[in-house]
């Protein structure tokens, strides 16, 4: 398939499904175990949408940093933070390739911020609470319309002192090199005047081999999405905070290449 415009169409899908017996799996019991142990972090869900109504945004940011983390733990995912330039930092973009159902959490765990995402996970009931309370810019990627006042929005989060995560592929792919990133989304970086990082998500088992076990592919749903996580053994997401890409003079087409270009050399 291919893609046109502002909504691309991957091409993803049940072929690019690990091997039977390729991605070891958890007992019957331990999957049970994490469906009870995300249900109670659903749950624990409720006060943190009280009290984040009640504290400054940034507050709510790391409230909702807080939850996400004991999301991924509840689901049995580490996530292990490669920061090429640690240390204090102003806002950025981070622009990242889009692979799992579980991206924007694991972005959000790592670093208080806010992100770009689609309209549904507002509708989704205390996900969208949560999601809202953290300031989520929504984007309803077939209503190509509402894309400058998208990326007013981004632009005026980044000159808040924000930072801002979004996915420029607009849809999932199993690797990071398949997927373009389209430039719209960069030009906030442009009027806002903030660095550009480029920022790999890279799911593997503990071994080191990459798995498509925590993929979303294809039209495939989301709960059949969520269970094969759910069985998955020793998943690990490499989150790799890249140098930001060079942006005097450059353009957001040039932005939107140079960050496609970094985040497509995957660590083998």
């Amino acid at each position: 398939m291919t893609s046109s415009g502002w909504m691309p169409v991957s091409p993803c899908g049940q072929g690019c499904i690990d091997a039977p017996g390729a991605a070891p799996q958890v007992w019957p019991t331990t999957r049970v175990w994490r469906v009870l142990m995300a249900l109670g972090v659903l749950l624990a869900a409720i006060p943190v949408l009280s009290v984040q109504r009640l504290v400054s945004p940034e507050r709510g940011r790391r409230l909702m940093s807080s939850w996400c983390r004991m999301l991924l733990r509840a689901l049995g995912l580490r996530v292990e933070v490669h920061d090429s330039e640690p240390g204090p930092a102003g806002p950025a973009l981070l622009v990242a390739n889009h692979v799992s159902w579980l991206d924007p959490v694991v972005l959000m765990a790592a670093v208080p911020m806010r992100v770009v995402s689609k309209t549904g996970i507002g509708e989704i009931p205390i996900i969208g609470g949560l999601a809202r309370g953290a300031g989520t810019i929504f984007i309803d990627r077939p209503r190509l319309s509402q894309l400058p006042g998208v990326v007013g929005q981004v632009t005026a989060a980044l000159r808040e002192g924000t930072t801002v995560a979004a996915f420029p592929q607009g849809t999932t792919f199993c690797e990071p090199a398949k997927g373009r990133f389209r430039p719209a989304l960069f030009q906030a970086a442009v009027d806002a005047g903030v660095p550009v990082r480029p920022v790999l998500l890279d799911y593997r088992l503990d071994d080191g081999r990459p798995t498509a076990a925590a993929s979303f592919l294809g039209d495939e749903s989301m709960g059949t999405a969520m269970r094969r996580t759910l069985g998955a053994r020793g998943l690990v997401v490499h989150l790799r905070l890249m140098p930001a890409v060079p942006r005097e003079g450059a353009d957001r087409r040039a932005l939107s290449l140079a960050a496609e270009e970094a985040v497509s050399k995957v660590p083998a």
